[in-house]
Protein backbone atom coordinates (compact mmCIF):
# COMPACT_ATOMS: atom_id res chain seq x y z
CA UNK A 1 0.00 0.00 0.00
CA UNK A 2 1.51 3.42 -0.83
CA UNK A 3 2.06 5.74 1.51
CA UNK A 4 -0.38 8.74 1.40
CA UNK A 5 0.97 10.52 4.68
CA UNK A 6 2.60 13.34 2.91
CA UNK A 7 -0.79 13.89 0.59
CA UNK A 8 -2.77 13.80 3.08
CA UNK A 9 -0.18 16.23 4.84
CA UNK A 10 -1.05 18.88 1.94
CA UNK A 11 -4.43 18.00 1.85
CA UNK A 12 -5.18 18.88 5.41
CA UNK A 13 -3.68 22.22 4.30
CA UNK A 14 -5.77 23.08 1.83
CA UNK A 15 -8.95 22.20 3.69
CA UNK A 16 -8.21 24.77 6.35
CA UNK A 17 -7.34 27.35 4.02
CA UNK A 18 -10.63 26.69 2.18
CA UNK A 19 -12.65 28.59 5.04
CA UNK A 20 -10.96 31.98 3.74
CA UNK A 21 -10.98 30.98 0.18
CA UNK A 22 -14.43 29.12 -0.78
CA UNK A 23 -12.65 28.46 -4.88
CA UNK A 24 -10.30 26.26 -2.87
CA UNK A 25 -13.10 23.24 -2.47
CA UNK A 26 -13.01 22.40 -6.27
CA UNK A 27 -9.24 21.51 -6.10
CA UNK A 28 -9.84 19.64 -2.08
CA UNK A 29 -12.40 16.96 -3.94
CA UNK A 30 -10.43 16.33 -7.00
CA UNK A 31 -7.44 15.92 -4.53
CA UNK A 32 -9.28 13.46 -2.60
CA UNK A 33 -10.96 11.64 -5.70
CA UNK A 34 -7.11 11.08 -6.76
CA UNK A 35 -5.89 10.23 -3.12
CA UNK A 36 -8.94 7.39 -3.27
CA UNK A 37 -8.10 6.65 -6.39
CA UNK A 38 -11.44 7.49 -7.56
CA UNK A 39 -13.12 8.49 -11.00
CA UNK A 40 -15.27 11.57 -9.90
CA UNK A 41 -16.37 13.19 -6.52
CA UNK A 42 -19.12 15.70 -6.00
CA UNK A 43 -19.61 18.43 -3.06
CA UNK A 44 -22.81 19.15 -2.51
CA UNK A 45 -24.61 21.20 0.00
CA UNK A 46 -28.75 21.54 0.18
CA UNK A 47 -30.17 25.17 -0.04
CA UNK A 48 -31.78 25.33 3.27
CA UNK A 49 -33.49 28.60 5.09
CA UNK A 50 -32.56 30.98 1.60
CA UNK A 51 -28.86 30.32 2.25
CA UNK A 52 -26.51 29.92 -0.52
CA UNK A 53 -24.39 26.80 -0.50
CA UNK A 54 -22.19 25.34 -3.52
CA UNK A 55 -21.63 22.37 -5.53
CA UNK A 56 -18.70 21.12 -6.54
CA UNK A 57 -18.77 18.42 -9.25
CA UNK A 58 -15.16 16.56 -10.21
CA UNK A 59 -15.51 14.72 -13.48
CA UNK A 60 -18.99 14.49 -13.81
CA UNK A 61 -20.48 15.02 -17.00
CA UNK A 62 -23.41 17.82 -16.92
CA UNK A 63 -25.96 15.91 -18.34
CA UNK A 64 -25.63 13.19 -15.16
CA UNK A 65 -26.46 16.10 -12.54
CA UNK A 66 -29.09 17.43 -14.54
CA UNK A 67 -30.92 13.22 -14.76
CA UNK A 68 -30.26 12.84 -11.26
CA UNK A 69 -32.06 16.11 -10.25
CA UNK A 70 -34.74 15.70 -12.55
CA UNK A 71 -35.98 12.24 -13.24
CA UNK A 72 -33.29 10.04 -10.71
CA UNK A 73 -33.10 11.43 -7.14
CA UNK A 74 -36.25 9.95 -5.70
CA UNK A 75 -34.97 6.66 -6.32
CA UNK A 76 -31.51 6.78 -5.28
CA UNK A 77 -30.98 3.78 -3.25
CA UNK A 78 -28.10 5.15 -1.64
CA UNK A 79 -29.68 7.71 -0.59
CA UNK A 80 -32.80 6.10 0.80
CA UNK A 81 -30.41 3.79 2.81
CA UNK A 82 -28.87 7.03 4.12
CA UNK A 83 -31.99 7.56 5.80
CA UNK A 84 -33.14 4.29 6.84
CA UNK A 85 -29.86 3.40 8.20
CA UNK A 86 -29.49 6.59 9.99
CA UNK A 87 -25.97 7.37 9.05
CA UNK A 88 -26.48 11.05 7.96
CA UNK A 89 -24.96 12.47 11.17
CA UNK A 90 -22.03 14.71 10.84
CA UNK A 91 -18.72 13.28 9.81
CA UNK A 92 -20.04 9.65 9.43
CA UNK A 93 -18.21 8.07 6.89
CA UNK A 94 -20.39 5.27 4.33
CA UNK A 95 -20.05 3.18 1.51
CA UNK A 96 -22.44 1.95 -0.82
CA UNK A 97 -22.21 -1.53 0.61
CA UNK A 98 -23.24 -0.66 3.58
CA UNK A 99 -26.22 1.08 2.48
CA UNK A 100 -27.65 -1.91 0.04
CA UNK A 101 -26.71 -5.56 -0.24
CA UNK A 102 -24.76 -5.82 -3.75
CA UNK A 103 -27.25 -8.02 -5.58
CA UNK A 104 -30.32 -6.10 -4.81
CA UNK A 105 -28.27 -3.15 -5.95
CA UNK A 106 -27.31 -4.53 -9.33
CA UNK A 107 -31.42 -4.90 -9.43
CA UNK A 108 -32.17 -1.68 -9.29
CA UNK A 109 -33.69 1.12 -11.81
CA UNK A 110 -31.34 3.16 -9.97
CA UNK A 111 -27.98 1.29 -11.15
CA UNK A 112 -29.05 0.03 -14.36
CA UNK A 113 -30.86 3.32 -15.85
CA UNK A 114 -29.27 6.03 -14.32
CA UNK A 115 -25.57 4.76 -13.11
CA UNK A 116 -24.82 2.40 -15.98
CA UNK A 117 -25.35 5.22 -18.15
CA UNK A 118 -23.00 7.69 -16.65
CA UNK A 119 -20.12 4.44 -15.76
CA UNK A 120 -20.52 4.79 -11.86
CA UNK A 121 -20.91 1.75 -9.60
CA UNK A 122 -18.86 2.17 -6.39
CA UNK A 123 -19.60 4.74 -3.80
CA UNK A 124 -18.50 6.29 -0.65
CA UNK A 125 -19.19 9.73 0.71
CA UNK A 126 -18.55 11.82 3.96
CA UNK A 127 -21.23 13.92 6.09
CA UNK A 128 -19.73 17.32 5.90
CA UNK A 129 -22.81 18.69 8.23
CA UNK A 130 -25.82 16.41 9.36
CA UNK A 131 -29.42 18.01 8.56
CA UNK A 132 -31.31 19.83 11.06
CA UNK A 133 -33.51 16.84 11.96
CA UNK A 134 -32.49 13.28 12.23
CA UNK A 135 -35.04 12.31 9.20
CA UNK A 136 -33.71 14.58 6.87
CA UNK A 137 -31.04 14.12 3.97
CA UNK A 138 -27.77 15.69 5.32
CA UNK A 139 -26.81 20.03 4.14
CA UNK A 140 -23.26 18.77 2.91
CA UNK A 141 -22.18 15.51 1.49
CA UNK A 142 -19.01 15.14 0.05
CA UNK A 143 -19.76 11.35 -2.45
CA UNK A 144 -16.81 9.70 -4.45
CA UNK A 145 -17.38 7.44 -7.20
CA UNK A 146 -15.78 4.15 -9.12
CA UNK A 147 -16.81 3.41 -12.14
CA UNK A 148 -17.83 -0.14 -14.39
CA UNK A 149 -16.37 -2.83 -13.09
CA UNK A 150 -13.61 -1.29 -10.18
CA UNK A 151 -13.14 -3.04 -7.03
CA UNK A 152 -15.37 -1.32 -4.06
CA UNK A 153 -14.08 1.29 -2.17
CA UNK A 154 -11.87 -0.49 1.24
CA UNK A 155 -10.92 -0.17 4.22
CA UNK A 156 -7.58 1.74 3.44
CA UNK A 157 -9.99 4.72 1.65
CA UNK A 158 -12.50 4.37 4.50
CA UNK A 159 -9.60 5.58 6.76
CA UNK A 160 -8.27 7.83 4.69
CA UNK A 161 -11.91 9.40 4.52
CA UNK A 162 -12.14 9.02 8.86
CA UNK A 163 -9.25 10.38 9.03
CA UNK A 164 -10.23 13.65 6.72
CA UNK A 165 -13.55 13.70 7.99
CA UNK A 166 -13.12 15.55 11.12
CA UNK A 167 -10.91 18.57 9.24
CA UNK A 168 -13.50 19.28 6.34
CA UNK A 169 -16.66 19.15 8.61
CA UNK A 170 -14.78 21.66 10.87
CA UNK A 171 -13.52 23.56 8.01
CA UNK A 172 -17.24 23.15 6.03
CA UNK A 173 -18.82 24.81 8.87
CA UNK A 174 -16.59 27.62 9.00
CA UNK A 175 -16.83 28.48 5.37
CA UNK A 176 -20.49 28.35 5.55
CA UNK A 177 -20.85 30.74 8.47
CA UNK A 178 -18.31 33.13 6.74
CA UNK A 179 -19.76 32.83 3.49
CA UNK A 180 -22.93 33.49 4.93
CA UNK A 181 -22.70 36.45 6.54
CA UNK A 182 -20.69 37.78 3.57
CA UNK A 183 -23.78 36.46 1.33
CA UNK A 184 -25.98 39.32 3.92
CA UNK A 185 -23.70 41.91 3.34
CA UNK A 186 -21.44 41.97 6.22
CA UNK A 187 -17.43 42.95 5.89
CA UNK A 188 -15.06 40.39 5.81
CA UNK A 189 -13.81 40.90 9.44
CA UNK A 190 -16.92 39.84 10.79
CA UNK A 191 -16.74 36.60 8.58
CA UNK A 192 -13.69 35.85 9.77
CA UNK A 193 -14.57 36.64 13.39
CA UNK A 194 -17.27 34.21 12.80
CA UNK A 195 -14.71 31.13 12.36
CA UNK A 196 -13.95 28.38 15.42
CA UNK A 197 -10.42 28.53 14.29
CA UNK A 198 -8.05 30.52 15.65
CA UNK A 199 -6.92 32.85 12.70
CA UNK A 200 -3.44 34.54 13.18
CA UNK A 201 -1.86 36.96 10.51
CA UNK A 202 1.86 36.92 10.97
CA UNK A 203 4.22 38.97 9.58
CA UNK A 204 8.01 37.60 8.17
CA UNK A 205 9.61 37.87 11.30
CA UNK A 206 7.05 36.29 13.42
CA UNK A 207 5.29 39.19 14.47
CA UNK A 208 1.78 39.67 14.86
CA UNK A 209 -0.06 41.53 12.57
CA UNK A 210 -4.05 40.67 13.93
CA UNK A 211 -5.64 37.62 15.04
CA UNK A 212 -9.61 37.24 14.47
CA UNK A 213 -11.67 36.02 17.98
CA UNK A 214 -10.75 32.77 18.10
CA UNK A 215 -6.87 33.59 18.12
CA UNK A 216 -7.11 36.50 20.32
CA UNK A 217 -8.61 33.94 22.82
CA UNK A 218 -5.98 31.46 22.29
CA UNK A 219 -3.33 34.16 22.71
CA UNK A 220 -4.53 35.11 25.90
CA UNK A 221 -4.81 31.47 27.50
CA UNK A 222 -1.19 31.51 26.76
CA UNK A 223 -1.31 27.43 26.53
CA UNK A 224 -0.93 27.13 23.00
CA UNK A 225 0.95 30.12 21.64
CA UNK A 226 1.45 33.41 22.89
CA UNK A 227 3.06 37.10 22.02
CA UNK A 228 6.83 38.03 23.49
CA UNK A 229 8.01 41.29 22.33
CA UNK A 230 5.31 41.02 19.20
CA UNK A 231 6.28 37.21 17.64
CA UNK A 232 4.66 34.48 18.37
CA UNK A 233 6.11 31.84 20.49
CA UNK A 234 4.94 28.46 22.20
CA UNK A 235 2.45 28.75 25.01
CA UNK A 236 3.42 27.65 28.34
CA UNK A 237 2.05 24.42 28.35
CA UNK A 238 3.06 22.64 25.27
CA UNK A 239 4.22 19.27 25.37
CA UNK A 240 6.17 19.60 21.73
CA UNK A 241 6.74 23.35 21.65
CA UNK A 242 9.44 22.47 18.80
CA UNK A 243 6.44 21.59 16.85
CA UNK A 244 5.09 24.66 16.41
CA UNK A 245 8.79 26.07 16.32
CA UNK A 246 8.64 24.31 13.48
CA UNK A 247 6.01 25.52 11.87
CA UNK A 248 6.76 28.82 12.29
CA UNK A 249 10.43 28.20 10.97
CA UNK A 250 8.69 26.72 7.72
CA UNK A 251 6.91 29.72 7.26
CA UNK A 252 10.14 32.17 7.41
CA UNK A 253 10.90 30.22 4.27
CA UNK A 254 7.96 30.59 2.45
CA UNK A 255 6.65 27.15 3.09
CA UNK A 256 3.49 25.88 3.68
CA UNK A 257 3.11 22.87 6.69
CA UNK A 258 1.14 21.43 9.71
CA UNK A 259 1.45 19.70 12.85
CA UNK A 260 -0.43 18.24 16.01
CA UNK A 261 0.33 20.55 19.31
CA UNK A 262 -0.55 18.76 22.41
CA UNK A 263 -0.91 20.13 25.78
CA UNK A 264 1.27 18.75 28.59
CA UNK A 265 -1.18 18.61 31.32
CA UNK A 266 -3.94 16.37 29.15
CA UNK A 267 -4.20 14.39 26.44
CA UNK A 268 -5.96 17.52 24.64
CA UNK A 269 -3.97 17.83 21.33
CA UNK A 270 -4.68 21.07 18.67
CA UNK A 271 -3.81 21.33 15.06
CA UNK A 272 -1.66 23.86 13.55
CA UNK A 273 -1.72 24.78 9.83
CA UNK A 274 0.29 27.73 7.76
CA UNK A 275 0.76 29.11 4.70
CA UNK A 276 2.15 32.02 3.06
CA UNK A 277 -0.57 34.44 2.07
CA UNK A 278 -0.14 36.08 -1.36
CA UNK A 279 -1.57 39.44 -1.76
CA UNK A 280 -4.26 38.75 -3.84
CA UNK A 281 -5.99 36.50 -1.35
CA UNK A 282 -9.14 38.25 -0.23
CA UNK A 283 -7.79 37.64 3.68
CA UNK A 284 -4.51 39.85 2.95
CA UNK A 285 -7.20 43.22 3.16
CA UNK A 286 -8.10 42.10 6.87
CA UNK A 287 -6.03 43.37 8.46
CA UNK A 288 -4.17 46.91 8.99
CA UNK A 289 -0.66 45.69 8.21
CA UNK A 290 -0.35 43.31 5.29
CA UNK A 291 0.76 39.83 6.57
CA UNK A 292 3.37 37.23 5.31
CA UNK A 293 0.99 34.12 6.47
CA UNK A 294 -1.83 32.82 8.04
CA UNK A 295 -1.40 30.47 11.00
CA UNK A 296 -4.83 27.93 11.92
CA UNK A 297 -5.07 26.76 14.87
CA UNK A 298 -8.00 23.92 15.60
CA UNK A 299 -9.21 22.86 18.96
CA UNK A 300 -9.46 19.40 18.53
CA UNK A 301 -13.16 18.23 18.88
CA UNK A 302 -11.45 16.13 15.62
CA UNK A 303 -9.95 14.47 18.95
CA UNK A 304 -11.94 11.01 19.08
CA UNK A 305 -9.65 7.88 19.57
CA UNK A 306 -8.52 5.58 16.57
CA UNK A 307 -10.92 2.80 18.04
CA UNK A 308 -13.90 5.03 18.59
CA UNK A 309 -13.87 6.37 15.17
CA UNK A 310 -13.63 2.91 13.89
CA UNK A 311 -16.05 1.87 15.56
CA UNK A 312 -18.25 4.31 14.24
CA UNK A 313 -17.52 4.01 10.72
CA UNK A 314 -18.15 -0.20 11.17
CA UNK A 315 -21.29 0.64 13.60
CA UNK A 316 -19.87 -1.36 16.33
CA UNK A 317 -21.85 -1.23 19.52
CA UNK A 318 -20.57 0.11 22.82
CA UNK A 319 -20.02 -3.58 24.04
CA UNK A 320 -18.13 -4.41 20.81
CA UNK A 321 -16.07 -1.14 21.23
CA UNK A 322 -14.95 -1.88 24.93
CA UNK A 323 -14.13 -5.98 23.78
CA UNK A 324 -11.86 -4.58 20.61
CA UNK A 325 -9.96 -1.85 23.16
CA UNK A 326 -8.83 -5.05 25.55
CA UNK A 327 -8.42 -7.01 21.71
CA UNK A 328 -6.06 -4.63 20.84
CA UNK A 329 -4.53 -3.50 23.71
CA UNK A 330 -3.36 -7.50 24.92
CA UNK A 331 -4.01 -9.44 21.15
CA UNK A 332 -5.60 -12.14 23.78
CA UNK A 333 -9.81 -13.02 23.78
CA UNK A 334 -9.94 -14.93 26.56
CA UNK A 335 -7.85 -12.04 28.22
CA UNK A 336 -10.01 -9.46 27.01
CA UNK A 337 -12.95 -11.15 28.43
CA UNK A 338 -11.42 -11.98 31.97
CA UNK A 339 -10.13 -8.01 32.02
CA UNK A 340 -13.83 -7.07 31.13
CA UNK A 341 -15.30 -9.57 33.52
CA UNK A 342 -17.52 -11.49 30.64
CA UNK A 343 -17.74 -14.96 29.55
CA UNK A 344 -15.84 -16.36 26.94
CA UNK A 345 -18.60 -17.53 25.13
CA UNK A 346 -20.09 -13.58 25.50
CA UNK A 347 -16.64 -12.78 24.08
CA UNK A 348 -16.75 -15.02 20.96
CA UNK A 349 -20.19 -14.34 19.86
CA UNK A 350 -18.92 -10.70 20.31
CA UNK A 351 -16.11 -10.97 18.36
CA UNK A 352 -17.77 -12.86 16.00
CA UNK A 353 -19.88 -10.01 15.40
CA UNK A 354 -16.87 -7.23 15.09
CA UNK A 355 -15.83 -9.34 12.56
CA UNK A 356 -18.49 -9.70 10.24
CA UNK A 357 -19.35 -5.85 10.37
CA UNK A 358 -15.62 -5.28 9.50
CA UNK A 359 -15.38 -7.94 7.05
CA UNK A 360 -12.44 -9.97 8.71
CA UNK A 361 -12.15 -13.45 8.67
CA UNK A 362 -9.93 -14.15 11.96
CA UNK A 363 -8.58 -11.99 14.97
CA UNK A 364 -5.28 -11.62 13.43
CA UNK A 365 -7.06 -10.08 9.90
CA UNK A 366 -8.76 -7.80 12.81
CA UNK A 367 -5.80 -6.98 14.38
CA UNK A 368 -3.89 -5.88 11.00
CA UNK A 369 -7.01 -3.81 10.12
CA UNK A 370 -6.59 -1.58 13.16
CA UNK A 371 -3.25 -1.51 12.87
CA UNK A 372 -3.29 -0.06 8.97
CA UNK A 373 -6.39 2.16 9.99
CA UNK A 374 -4.51 3.59 12.97
CA UNK A 375 -1.48 4.51 10.59
CA UNK A 376 -3.45 5.91 8.16
CA UNK A 377 -4.88 8.36 11.23
CA UNK A 378 -0.78 8.70 12.29
CA UNK A 379 -2.55 7.32 15.66
CA UNK A 380 -1.26 4.97 17.80
CA UNK A 381 -3.87 1.94 18.25
CA UNK A 382 -3.55 1.83 21.81
CA UNK A 383 -4.63 5.08 21.83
Amino acid sequence: MRNSAPEIEALLLQIHSAVLEPANWDRIAADICRLLDADRATLFAIPRDNRQYWRTAINFDPDALHDYATEHVAHDVWLQGTLQSGRNWTGVVTTGEQLIERRTFLNTPFFNDYLKRYDMDRFINVVLQGPPNPGLTPDVLLSVFRGLGREEFGSREMAILEHLSPHLTLAARNCIAAVSLLNAGNTLDLAVDSLSVAVLALAVDRHLCGANSAGEQLLREQLVARVIHGRIMPGTHLRNPATLEHVLDELKQGRSSSGMLELADSHERRLVFAAPLSSEHPASRFWMHQPHALLWIAHSAIETSTLERFSQVFLLTPAELRLLHQFVALEDLARASAVLNRSIHTARAQMKSILRKTGRRSQSQLLALVARYAAIRGDSTHA
